[in-house]
Formats: C-alpha cells, structure tokens, sequence
C-alpha cells in the first residue's frame, strides 16, 4: 500500500485540499501499472486514524542519479471530499451560496416590536433594507412573525419580521429578516443606511468596534477574547466555520480573526464568501494559523485575506494589527 505522510492537518489541508491533487508524487520502488487504481493510507505525524483511499495512477518516474523513483497519483472528486470529510469541511462552495447583497451598517435605531407579551423597546445594533440584528428585552425564537416600527430619523416605517435566530448568551438579540417590505419603506431604510455608512466612512459618527474571533482551538479563542476585551474591543467567539460565517452576517464586525483550518467550513472559503459578497467585501479578515509562514502568506493571498498571524500568537503584533485595521 502507498503511504503519504503529513507533518500535521494544515499541511495536509493545504497540500490536498487548498492546492489540488490532480498530479501528486509519491516516492516509491513499487512499480504499479499506469491508469490502474492502488490503494493509499494517508497520515499525520500527530496521529490520529489513517485515511484510506484508492487513487489513480497517472504515471511513474524511474531512479535517475538526481531525483527518486516514484509514481505521479490522481485524487478525484470523491477521495478529496473524504479529506475534506476528515478535516471537518463541508463540500466545496458550499459557502458561497450565503453571499449577500445588500449594505448593512452599525446604527442604533430605536424600534418597537409587538410580543405575545405586549409592545416592547428595544434598539437596532446593525440594519440593512433586507434585516436587523435587536437587542429587544423579550425571548423570541426562531420561526416567529413580529410587527416592528423602526423610528428612523425621517420618520417611523412599520414592517413585518421573520426571527432568524434566537436570543443568545443573555443578551435578549435576536436577527430578524424582513417579510414582503414596500417600495417605498425599502428606500427609506436604504437611505438611511447609506446616510450611516458615509458618516462613518468620514468619521463624524462614531460606532462600535465589533470584532469577530474564530478558533476551534479554546486556547487560541480563550487568549484572543481576553486580549481584546481588555482594550474595549467588543468581541464575539466562534469556533466553526458555519458558526463564523453567520456571526460576521449578523454582526458587519469592523476586524475578522480567522483560523483557517475550522470545522465545517475553512477561513479560505469564509474569506472569498466575503469578497464576493456586497455588503461585506470591505471587512477586514486577518488569518491566524500554524501554517508555515511562507505558504499561509500565499494561502491569504489567494484567498483575499487582508492580512494574516503566524501561530503562536505575539500579543503585541495582535493588538498593534487589530488597532492598523480599525483605523484604517
């Protein structure tokens, strides 16, 4: 049985997965014939279970004084999303699929939102034409049909919302989409979005500075939430992929820490769902990894990163690039 050995799961993420397989060698003295199909067992030095596939046999390489004999393998589709299967990764593209659209924006708008429990206030944290993320001091669950008045600045605009997800950590927030609104309510709720985005974008409102962390590892979340909290970042945690993708969509944080290798769903794809998305093209996205240096700087820059950490973090470097990103 051919053998491929990985030092750790970035490595074998960013040699298989990351960049491909359609012609890998593999040193060997076996002489398997070409366009035959071999078995190979696939590890990481750090152990864990092998991964067994059958490859292909796309052609073989004789002994020659500088280089080793060997055969050149194929992983098609289905062997490479047993890979990804095995690092925790959804199919590919599945990401891309929850792009956005429209621009949402950080503002405070004071909203009334009818409960089975009666009229209740609350504010928005951030807004769009197309949904909100309340706060509002009322458990609501996912499924719900809520009245809302928005008290926007030119004036009240009643609609209708589907709650999307739930109150989380205590905090009584809910994300909430709006259900068949009218011409004319839309381009209100644009406008004052787009007003928002340019005073922000020229300084003369200040908003909060969210910033959205995401590890599986609770060492990595653990230093990162401590460090930035303790310098009046506002910071959420996420520990999947999935669990990043929706938080940075309810959130627009201002700065996004990525690990790449993530269950569910890699920072690679997380990254180029934001750069192909309307409304969150411009977040700032600063992968974190143990990839080597050299191949996590080509890994950001294929992928439209802004910036990124090698692992293990330096905590001066973190909040000194946080800080670049949020002022910029």
């Amino acid at each position: 049985m051919l053998q491929l050995l990985f030092d750790d799961k970035y490595a074998l993420w960013s040699d298989l997965i990351h960049r491909g397989s359609d012609r890998l060698f593999l040193a060997t003295e076996d002489t398997p014939e070409i366009g035959s199909r071999v078995p190979l067992e696939i590890r990481a030095k750090a152990g864990g279970l092998p991964i067994r596939l059958n490859v292909e046999v796309v052609a073989r390489r004789p002994r020659s004084r500088r280089f080793q004999a060997g055969c050149y393998i194929r992983l098609d589709g289905e062997s490479l999303d047993k890979c990804r299967r095995f690092l925790g990764l959804e199919p590919p593209g599945a990401a891309y699929q929850r792009a956005r659209r429209s621009a949402r924006v950080h503002t405070e708008v004071r909203v009334r939102v009818e409960t089975p429990a009666g009229e209740k206030r609350g504010t928005t944290r951030n807004l769009s034409s197309t949904g909100a993320f309340l706060v509002v001091p009322a458990s609501l669950n996912p499924g719900e049909r809520l009245q809302l008045v928005l008290e926007l600045p030119d004036g009240e605009v009643e609609v209708e919302a589907d709650v999307q997800w739930g109150s989380k950590n205590g905090h009584n927030a809910i994300g909430v989409r709006f259900v068949a609104l009218s011409v004319a309510d839309r381009t209100r709720i644009e406008a004052h979005v787009l007003r928002t985005l340019t005073l922000l974008r020229q300084g003369a409102v200040k908003g909060p500075a969210p910033v959205v962390v995401a590890d599986d590892d609770p060492a990595i979340i653990d230093l990162l939430v401590t460090a930035l909290s303790r310098h009046d970042f506002e910071v959420y945690e996420a520990r999947t992929g999935p669990d990043a993708l929706s938080l940075i969509r309810q959130l627009h944080p201002r700065v996004v820490l990525l690990d790449i290798l993530m269950p569910g769903l890699d920072g690679v794809d997380i990254c180029k769902t934001l750069r192909s998305d309307g409304e969150l093209f411009a977040v700032p996205v600063i992968f974190i990894s143990a990839l080597e240096e050299e191949a996590l700087e080509r890994v950001a820059d294929e992928a439209g990163a802004s910036d990124f950490l090698s692992k293990p973090l330096v905590l001066a470097d973190l909040l000194n690039m946080v800080g670049e990103y949020l002022r910029g």
